[in-house]
């Protein structure tokens, strides 16, 4: 008799919250986030993307740098079910526009430095996503 195992990278992230919540999680250029502010920033977007419509399934795609917020978009998509889908940063308009039409996401998530391709793509039809208190329930240990 099998049990399904609990493989979502989450389940890892919040039990550092729990057990090492001062160590540092992510070091991005001159910011230190521990464990505890890491996944309480993930909440917050997952919440604004619950918000947003996204649930189990739905794709997030994301267009930026590796940075903060390539992971906290990453963790919070995975925290809703959701899938990940990161754009290669140096697309062209018509490449962009071809991926979204052919992925329909339910959000997309686009770094300011990148909006200009975004806006060439497809003029500005993309509403942004503030993060807001509240939202999903934590994934389901195994």
């Amino acid at each position: 008799m099998s049990h399904p195992v609990n493989i979502n990278p989450v389940r890892g992230l919040l039990y550092n919250q729990r057990y090492s919540r001062d160590l540092p999680a992510v070091i991005y250029e001159d910011r230190t986030l521990s464990y505890d502010e890491f996944a309480g920033n993930v909440h917050e977007l997952a919440a604004s993307l619950a918000a947003s419509g996204v649930g189990e399934g739905d794709r997030v795609m994301y267009l930026g740098l590796n940075s903060e917020m390539f992971l906290r978009t990453m963790f919070a998509t995975w925290w809703l079910g959701g899938v990940f889908e990161p754009l290669n940063f140096r697309l062209a308009p018509r490449e962009v526009g071809d991926l979204l039409a052919r992925s329909a996401p339910r959000v997309m998530i686009v770094e300011p430095g990148h909006v200009p391709v975004v806006d060439a793509a497809l003029g500005a039809w993309m509403r942004p996503v503030s993060p807001a208190r509240g939202g999903p329930s934590r994934p389901r240990p195994s």
